[in-house]
């Protein structure tokens, strides 16, 4: 079987070249490759047949990329751009979002090979399912762009574009093919454990049972924490849900022969419910290979599963090797094959004495937990400072302590569906399903409440934008590299442990004696279409702003902005106004760390639900709110922050705070969303002395930054904070009055953080 593993790494890894670092002349890698197989015929014998499946391999998987791009992606990019009329099969339930609702469908346009596309709903639209035949007319684009960036994630999935409809999609009919019957169960037991129970805990459960995880990151206080602690994957289904759903059945089925029966059925059954991710189809796959090597009485090789699973989901659709998801389940699967038993025996080693069984049983089995969780991050670590910049340090402890959790809610999950739906709701035995509930609830709460307390704890993770934290991460695997290539000598790996524990307690060291020396700097964050501004001086944080609409989350921008340079508290937000581009990050930023006030703009009753959706944040966070109805400033480290009252009443944006930062002579200015009119009432009824820094109001609007304001405070230096959008910011007037008055303009959409420091 060793062999087949050979042939499969090597089919992956002329994808993955494929993917980053060969994007054309597949055919002619695949040549070369042939060609070197032919080659290797003529070395030793040893050597000959290895060789020669591994160039062999190669070949295979050149021209399979080759191919799909040829044959399918082309042809299906020739879309693009283009405006007709088609017909889709949905392939799960429509979604429902701000603007309408979304859903994922299979194109059938002759000519054009079937392919998934992303159908976006405007208004009101008709109930879609599953299968639903679809009818519409719209504007196809290539799926490679979000919020007006690139990005691989629809790609990666087998989406290759999306469809803007002109009119109404019309629903002509239902499919019914077998295929969409998992679809359809996943939305039934949505459904089902959305009446069982309560609200988190069914979002959490969602995720947990069927992998539905857009309720679950809108709770951006949840979802957060799930990110600081490590324990994002719990939610994501995978081999850990696999091995859940077989012990579960296990338990169900006392003769094992017939578990292959009913265990390959519902494992696909399983796979489809959660929508066939590279994850759970890269465990479903394995799990097959597990129950079917005694069948045909063959041992169970897992480095062979693991590669012929990979080279199955890459022969569908070669751009998955660009899915994150894929990358860390299956780095974190071969961590877990290579490391866990070996970390297992060195924890085991201090216990070696103990002689009596039972004793040595359960110390092995409260030690493979730590051991699995270690190893599954030796590999899968680096790709997750890589994607998402951050190395949750908690990690091990808080998988170590919710992991029987998370077993027992799943089992117990997938128990009360069945009841519910064998049961129904009247009947002799209606009462089962609600009674499983409540007991499935309690580890489910358990899990919801430890992961949050564990995201409290101080430097629960680093970020990667601390180029000394990323130092410390080289070092740390040179560390284990070195453990690894001295294994012979029977190194000792506590050293190295110590080694690595005193060079990052030294990186937090200087990192926050660093920033605690800053006299002053002022950044403008690159959220996207948003704002926000951090101010730093003597180790104090003030921060004007958190939000975007440009598909950023500001919070975590701040929150990782702020760790990475060792700041663990803000002492004051300040909110200029009310609107989501400057507010929708703040519940992400108060779940990262602690905020002593927050000051905003009295509301209006327009302001009314903003206002309790900030009020209700600050008071989960035991933050101060205090309301600005007239000029107040204060000393902070060593500024002077000075907040100005709203000037206007007509909006929002009129009624918002302007924020004059000073450092000796250095000054910076922020007027929100201000329009012109409400600026020169700024000007006339407060004295401002001429200021170096201007944030330009509402993100570069024609509506603000007059040449009043320009000539009246004379600024040196302008900062626009904007993204992607379809509002014309900035505006080209305001850039023109900008270069007529000398101002150098930095913008974050072009630059991204911008930081200016004083002495």
């Amino acid at each position: 079987m060793r062999k087949l593993a050979t042939v499969a790494f090597s089919f992956c890894a002329a994808v993955f070249l494929s993917q980053y670092l060969i994007p054309s002349g597949h055919f002619i890698a695949a040549v070369c490759s042939a060609l070197g197989a032919a080659l290797a015929l003529l070395l030793p014998r040893r050597f000959r047949l290895r060789a020669a499946l591994i160039l062999m391999a190669l070949a295979a998987g050149f021209c399979t990329s080759g191919l799909h791009r040829h044959f399918h992606f082309e042809r299906v990019m020739a879309l693009d751009g283009q405006t007709l009329s088609a017909r889709a099969v949905a392939v799960e339930r429509a979604e429902e979002t701000d603007y309408g609702g979304r859903v994922v469908a299979k194109l059938h346009v002759p000519g054009v090979p079937k392919t998934k596309i992303r159908l976006y709903l405007y208004g009101e639209y008709p109930d879609i399912a599953a299968g639903d035949e679809l009818s519409f007319t719209g504007r196809f684009r290539a799926a490679d762009t979000l919020f007006g960036e690139e990005t691989d994630v629809f790609f990666s999935k087998g989406i290759f574009l999306t469809a803007y409809p002109d009119r109404d999609v019309t629903v002509t009919g239902a499919s019914r093919s077998i295929a969409y019957l998992p679809a359809r169960l996943s939305a039934a037991v949505s459904d089902k454990i959305t009446a069982l129970f309560p609200q988190e805990t069914a979002v959490f459960l969602r995720a947990l049972l069927i992998g539905e995880t857009a309720n679950l990151y809108g709770n951006k206080t949840l979802a957060e924490a799930l990110r600081l602690t490590g324990t994002a994957h719990i939610v994501s289904v995978s081999g850990m849900h696999v091995a859940f759903l077989m012990n579960t059945l296990a338990l169900l089925i006392r003769r094992r022969r017939y578990l292959p029966v009913v265990g390959f059925p519902v494992l696909l059954l399983f796979m489809g419910m959660a929508g066939f991710q590279p994850s759970v189809v890269r465990a479903g796959i394995m799990q097959v290979f597990l129950m079917a090597a005694p069948l045909f009485k063959r041992q169970n090789d897992p480095p062979t599963a693991l590669s012929a699973a990979l080279m199955l989901i890459l022969i569908q659709n070669p751009y998955s090797a660009r899915s994150v998801s894929l990358q860390l389940s299956f780095s974190a699967t071969a961590g877990l094959l290579l490391f866990s038993e070996r970390l297992l025996r060195f924890f085991e080693r201090p216990f070696a004495s103990v002689k009596n069984v039972l004793v040595r049983r359960a110390v092995r089995a409260a030690l493979s937990a730590p051991a699995s969780s270690i190893a599954a991050l030796g590999l899968s670590l680096p790709l997750t400072a890589l994607h998402f910049g951050t190395v949750s340090l908690i990690s091990p402890l808080a998988n170590l302590a919710v992991l029987w959790a998370v077993s027992l809610a799943f089992s117990l999950g997938v128990l009360t569906l069945v009841a519910a739906f064998i049961t129904g709701p009247v009947g002799a035995l209606s009462f089962l399903p609600a009674a499983l509930a409540f007991l499935t609830a309690l580890p489910g709460r358990f899990v919801l409440w430890a992961v949050k307390i564990f995201a409290r704890v101080p430097l629960a993770a680093v970020y990667t934008s601390n180029p000394l934290i990323t130092a410390w991460l080289v070092y740390l695997y040179l560390l284990i590299l070195l453990l690894i290539l001295m294994r012979k000598n029977k190194a000792r790996p506590v050293i190295p442990v110590c080694l690595s524990c005193i060079s990052l307690c030294a990186v937090l060291i200087i990192t926050s004696v660093s920033a605690a020396g800053t006299a002053f700097s002022v950044t403008a964050l690159d959220v996207g279409q948003g704002a926000c501004t951090v101010f730093e001086s003597e180790g104090r944080v003030a921060v004007v702003d958190c939000g975007s609409i440009g598909g950023k989350d500001a919070g975590d921008v701040l929150g990782r902005y702020l760790m990475g340079r060792g700041r663990t508290r803000i002492d004051i937000f300040v909110l200029t106004h009310y609107h989501e581009d400057h507010i929708n990050g703040l519940e992400t930023a108060l779940a990262r760390m602690p905020v002593s006030a927050i000051a905003l703009p009295q509301p209006a009753d327009e302001d009314s639900e903003a206002y309790a959706f900030v009020s209700s944040l600050a008071f989960a966070a035991k933050a101060d709110i205090i309301e600005i109805t007239h000029n107040v400033s204060a000393r902070l480290g060593g500024v002077e922050l000075q907040l100005f009252a709203p000037v206007g009443s007509d909006s929002s944006n009129e009624r918002g705070l302007a924020v004059l930062c000073s450092h000796g002579a250095f000054d910076t200015l922020i007027t929100g969303d201000m329009s012109i009119i409400s600026e020169e009432k700024l000007l006339y009824l407060n004295a401002f002395p001429d200021i170096e820094l201007l944030v330009v109001g509402h993100h570069g609007s024609k509506h603000s930054t007059s040449e009043t304001l320009l000539r009246t405070l004379d600024p040196e230096l302008a900062i626009i904070s904007v993204g992607y959008n379809s509002y014309g910011h900035p505006a080209p007037d305001v850039l023109q009055r900008l270069a007529r008055e000398g101002v150098s303009v930095y913008r974050t959409d072009e630059i991204g953080h911008i930081t200016f420091k004083a002495s």
